[in-house]
């Protein structure tokens, strides 16, 4: 049987009660020419998400919200760039095609990965920026939290390795001589995600 992150199963119907004014689809929405203003808006989102992120799912936040960061990075590099429309299907697109070839994540971190889309759903509800609003959110956290056990065996197969991540995973050497680490050792080993992701944007 597939693992579950629990989240699924949290109460949603506490959301009504802390839901802001509605952020239209239209200010979430960017085109492929309008990277700084995604910068922009991804950066607040971000800081505003992080404390409660930290309040509602406590001390691993700090990777919940690397996560969250990387699906709205992948939503507008790899996607449509709407940050406020997006549901069960963008999610596993997400957690499915781009994280394990593109991704620093390893095995281990797919708990955490679902976790995070299951967190930036509830809390894009929350404020009232998710199309479909608590409905959409708690079909996300339902559905995600499926998801745990076949994402860790994805992360696990360098099969679905992309191209960065397959170089990094062979014994090659930078131009000094010195050689390239193996990643799949390093994501066995508890490095910050974000040094592991440097090592795939060399």
């Amino acid at each position: 049987s597939r693992a579950s992150v629990g989240a699924g199963a949290r109460d949603t119907a506490g959301l009504n009660a802390c839901q802001h004014g509605a952020v239209t689809e239209k200010n979430l929405q960017f085109g492929p020419d309008e990277r700084q203003r995604f910068v922009a808006a991804q950066s607040g989102l971000i800081e505003e998400f992080r404390p409660w992120a930290e309040e509602h799912y406590g001390a691993d936040d700090g990777e919940l919200v690397a996560h969250a960061e990387s699906f709205l990075t992948w939503r507008f590099d790899y996607s449509n760039g709407n940050l406020a429309d997006f549901d069960l299907d963008d999610a596993e697109e997400f957690l499915f095609d781009w994280v394990p070839a593109k991704s620093a994540a390893g095995p281990d971190d797919a708990a955490g990965m679902c976790r995070s889309i299951q967190a930036f759903a509830e809390w894009m509800a929350a404020t009232g920026r998710l199309r479909g609003g608590i409905d959409r959110a708690a079909r996300i956290m339902t559905g995600v939290d499926d998801m745990v056990d076949d994402l860790a065996e994805e992360l696990d197969d360098k099969a679905n390795f992309g191209m960065s991540k397959t170089m990094l995973s062979l014994e090659l050497t930078r131009p000094d001589g010195s050689p390239l680490p193996d990643l799949v050792e390093l994501m066995r080993s508890g490095e910050p995600i974000d040094e592991l992701q440097a090592l795939l944007d060399e």
